[in-house]
């Protein structure tokens, strides 16, 4: 199997698809800093970035996205330095708290987004960026995550300051 392409540069409008995800072990020690060992549903979260008409960033046309969703601000502060303002409409399959990583697949969906955006990311840098915006807007670490993705197994290591 082939690595996992880098995500490209794309000019707005731009779209990005997470899955969301089922834990197999590991769901209450990783809050401890314990690794968790996942694999990727077929429930997903899309995000749609566009180019904005007014004085401030968009979530599903709520102009105070910014203030009421902190994985949009924490997502926009990493992921967007350019002074144009952004509408970005999201779409999500996953249940809200059911444990299926709907944050996670926000978090995903829109970094991807938005690293096309600006000139595009590789997969180990979004990996880093999600992972950054679910543990700051959660104001705690998510732990450290095993995915599976097409046969593989990726470990996401959190970072130590």
């Amino acid at each position: 199997m082939e690595p996992l392409a880098a995500i490209p540069p794309h000019p707005l409008p731009v779209s990005a698809i997470s899955p969301g995800k089922c834990i197999l072990f590991g769901e209450h020690a990783v809050v401890r800093g314990a690794p968790e060992l996942l694999f990727a549903i077929d429930l997903t979260t899309q995000a749609v970035v566009r180019a904005g008409s007014g004085s401030e960033h968009r979530l599903n046309a709520d102009a105070e996205g910014v203030e009421h969703n902190a994985y949009f601000r924490e997502a926009l502060g990493r992921g967007w330095a350019r002074p144009e303002r952004l509408e970005v409409r999201t779409l999500s399959r996953i249940p809200r708290s059911a444990g299926l990583g709907s944050s996670a697949a926000f978090a995903a969906s829109v970094s991807a987004a938005l690293g096309a955006a600006v000139g595009g990311l590789d997969r180990a840098a979004l990996a880093q960026r999600a992972f950054d915006v679910e543990r700051a807007a959660q104001g705690r670490q998510p732990g450290r995550h095993l995915g599976v993705r097409g046969g593989r197994l990726r470990r996401v290591e959190r970072r130590t300051r």
